[in-house]
């Protein structure tokens, strides 16, 4: 389902899909994040194998979060749709987490991120690639946008 709402005065884009309903409880935790950002980020990076989770001030990854985003996140993600990525693919999408209001949305990594800035105000990083690398020619998968 489509969303027309604000987080913090900032109109949630078009493109974003609530996930809220999946009832993702602690999620960020489950995925690695023990940070206290209240926006996070959370991908897919199948040339790494791992989540890969960013707040808009790090990033980072949690061992082993990638089995509870594969096995039981991205699998309810897709019966709806969106594609959270498979251990041969990052996917189309990415979770975007607001922490303080309890709500996920599923969004294309670019939006997420360019939202997760626009939030921060801080200027998108010069690395185009969620999971870190200098550029998304470097990704062994390749499928970093």
């Amino acid at each position: 389902m489509k969303v027309e709402k604000t987080i913090q005065g900032i109109e949630v884009p078009g493109d974003f899909i609530d996930c809220t309903e999946l009832g993702l409880v602690s999620v960020d935790q489950k995925l690695g994040y023990f940070g206290d950002a209240p926006l996070v980020i959370f991908a897919y990076c199948a040339g790494g194998g791992e989540v890969i989770w960013k707040d808009g001030h790090s990033s980072g990854f949690g061992a082993g979060g990638w089995k509870v985003f594969l096995n039981e996140i991205a699998p309810l993600a897709l019966s709806s749709g969106v594609d959270l990525g498979s251990i041969h693919s990052s996917g189309t999408h990415v979770l975007l987490i607001d922490r303080h209001h309890h709500a996920v949305y599923a969004a294309p990594r670019t939006s997420a991120e360019h939202f997760l800035y626009e939030y921060y105000g801080l200027p998108l990083p010069a690395r185009k690639c969620l999971c870190g690398l200098t550029d998304r020619g470097a990704c062994a998968s390749n499928t970093c946008s």
